[in-house]
């Protein structure tokens, strides 16, 4: 399917120029728009359109897919470039700055603001971007359930990583703690995530912190394996991001959170990881 895609894509798109023309909007837009904190979007739109065109023209040879379902392009600076294949229907919302050039189907863009939400779709060809803390959300659409593809563009640092429920057991067994997001009407509505620490999504960075005053016991330093489950995998992935940019770099999150561990048979995963019984017991930690 990728490959029979991707080719009707270049076949149909003519990316070189197309692609040349855009590089160049976006490098004139980079000086202008460039923020000495941030990337700036332009930079990343760049980056997203020359790979898009390299995949299109098919000189980039493409390895396995991860966990997540893609793959990994390049890693350029502090970006991490990636080629992602979605389920139609399915939906992403992030708060991190990030790119994304659709090759094949569309993606319907959704962006919020304290006053405003605006939504937009992207056909083949398209770009769009958002900038670092920005509430956005992404779903795939294409007709009659064929693929969508797409480049995106995230900065390193920041980029989620995402388990399925299959490996959570083997992440257990070797030492990962298993955090608890979900709100508490969320626990009592879908039920309790035995052996895992309920904590308040507010509160996750201090009680993850190894110098916090209100830190888990199992927050012996930075690099411990957490794994965030939220309700349905729509705000673990985000709580992953912040973390990460707190020097939390092997935060992780499971890939359709609560409900994905139950429809898989993997909750008893978690059961099977309790290191500390005094935190594992604190089913509301807020």
């Amino acid at each position: 399917m990728l490959t029979s895609t991707l080719h009707h894509r270049r076949t149909t798109l003519s990316p070189r120029g197309s692609h040349r023309t855009s590089r160049a909007r976006v490098r004139q837009g980079a000086r202008s728009s460039a923020s000495p904190r941030n990337h700036s979007t332009a930079e990343l739109l760049s980056l997203a359109d020359t790979y898009a065109a390299r995949v299109l023209d098919g000189d980039l040879p493409l390895g396995a897919q991860d966990a997540s379902g893609r793959w990994k392009l390049a890693e350029v600076g502090q970006m991490t470039v990636w080629l992602v294949q979605w389920t139609p229907g399915a939906t992403t919302r992030r708060a991190s700055a990030e790119a994304v050039t659709v090759l094949s189907g569309e993606l319907r863009v959704e962006r919020w603001t304290d006053k405003s939400h605006t939504q937009r779709a992207v056909l083949a060809g398209g770009q769009a971007s958002f900038t670092q803390g920005s509430k956005h959300a992404i779903t795939a659409s294409a007709p009659e359930g064929s693929p969508v593809f797409a480049v995106h563009v995230l900065p390193t640092e920041v980029a989620p990583v995402l388990l399925l429920p299959s490996e959570l057991a083997p992440r257990i067994a070797e030492g990962a703690k298993v955090v608890d997001i979900r709100s508490q009407s969320e626990r009592s509505a879908q039920g309790p995530l035995l052996g895992a620490v309920a904590v308040d999504q507010e509160l996750l960075e201090h009680r993850l912190d190894p110098a916090g005053a209100l830190r888990l016991s199992a927050a012996v330093d930075t690099d411990v394996e957490w794994i965030i489950v939220c309700g349905s995998g729509d705000t673990a992935p985000a709580a992953v991001t912040q973390l990460r940019t707190r020097g939390f770099r092997n935060a992780k999150a499971i890939a359709g959170g609560f409900e994905a561990l139950r429809s898989s048979g993997s909750l008893d995963a978690v059961l099977g990881g309790v290191h500390n019984h005094r935190d594992a017991a604190v089913m509301a930690a807020h």
